[in-house]
């Protein structure tokens, strides 16, 4: 009897590490079919194509030119294209095997006066601005000019925005001076910067040849159009991300991305069966769009669940049907063919 009981002990123990294996397997595989598909900008998760590649041609090109031409320049592109995880991989391949030393920085948000801008860029190197005491004030400041001729009254002890914004230039010229080659500040949604900073990057500025570069991304918008046109005197090239990735890139993004995550073959293997395709269609080759549809089907249900032609076939006339109501309430998308 106590050998039964023994038995069957040993049987339930085995039953149920084999649930709790079976378990842990399908958590695993639920989470790497999100990372598969999250909005990511690792570099590690960039998947090469024929107009990101001309894009970081463009830009290469642009950094080993040692500024002729400009200290500026632009990556306007469609939202939704990969604009910043173009910005990502550029950092990486700048700052890789620079034996500590810092090429380029990456900053997401663009809309800070030029002191706090100079504050944030000298805290991500992990070093102070000169013009700032220990304690963070503003370091002694230069005479106020006096409200009337000869007279002291309307004096301040405050320095002028003006004097902040030439002793924050100084501080991020000090600091492109201090490494080996050009330090290169790199802006994402640069259309957030505020009319003060744009006038005083582009007053202290030297328009080509500079130790201190900027590259930026922008949306081909009104707002790009004018923050360009205040930055005439540079001339910034400006390099386009507009096409979308046709079916065959679609099909090829979404196999590397999964191959990157550790999906089980599969779920890639779903892809050969039309769905790729299917996916291309909801998403109309927007990275972006495609993350959002192949998250509907993928994170649906698992590889196992009935005929995968069958399963995919629902789970992508859903995510075409929620797209379809998400448009129908938010209006539709309007293409914006300005060009810049």
């Amino acid at each position: 009897m106590k050998t039964n009981e023994s038995a069957g002990a040993s049987a339930r123990d085995v039953g149920g590490q084999g649930a709790r294996d079976l378990t842990a397997s399908n958590t695993v595989d639920r989470l790497a079919r999100r990372e598969a598909f999250s909005e990511t900008s690792d570099p590690a998760a960039y998947v090469p194509r024929a107009e990101t590649e001309k894009v970081l041609e463009s830009i290469r090109a642009w950094v080993e030119s040692d500024g002729r031409g400009s200290t500026i320049a632009a990556i306007v592109g469609t939202p939704g294209l990969g604009k910043t995880l173009m910005l990502r991989v550029i950092e990486a391949r700048m700052n890789e095997a620079r034996d500590g030393d810092v090429r380029a920085i990456y900053l997401p948000y663009a809309g800070l006066s030029l002191t706090d801008l100079s504050i944030w860029v000298h805290g991500l190197l992990g070093r102070v601005p000169p013009h700032r005491s220990p304690h963070g004030s503003p370091s002694p400041p230069v005479e106020v000019a006096a409200a009337g001729a000869g007279d002291t009254a309307g004096a301040s002890d405050k320095p002028s925005g003006v004097d902040d914004a030439r002793k924050a230039m100084s501080d991020l010229a000090a600091l492109a001076n201090s490494f080996r080659e050009p330090f290169f500040l790199l802006f994402d949604d640069a259309d957030s910067l505020p009319a003060e900073t744009l006038g005083a990057l582009v007053e202290h500025l030297p328009p080509s040849e500079s130790r201190l570069r900027i590259l930026m991304t922008l949306n081909p918008d009104s707002k790009a159009t004018r923050l360009l046109s205040s930055l005439h005197a540079f001339a910034p090239p400006q390099v386009s991300l507009r096409t979308r990735m046709s079916a065959e890139e679609t099909e090829h993004y979404l196999r590397r991305r999964m191959e990157w995550a550790g999906l089980p073959a599969a779920d890639i293997a779903r892809l050969k069966d039309g769905l790729a395709r299917r996916l291309h269609f909801l998403a109309g080759g927007v990275p972006r769009a495609l993350h959002a549809e192949a998250s509907a089907v993928f994170e649906g249900g698992g590889t196992s669940a009935g005929s995968p032609a069958k399963s995919d076939h629902k789970r992508a006339k859903r995510a075409l049907d929620a797209k379809r109501q998400r448009e129908d309430w938010m209006g539709r998308p309007i293409e914006d063919d300005l060009e810049i």
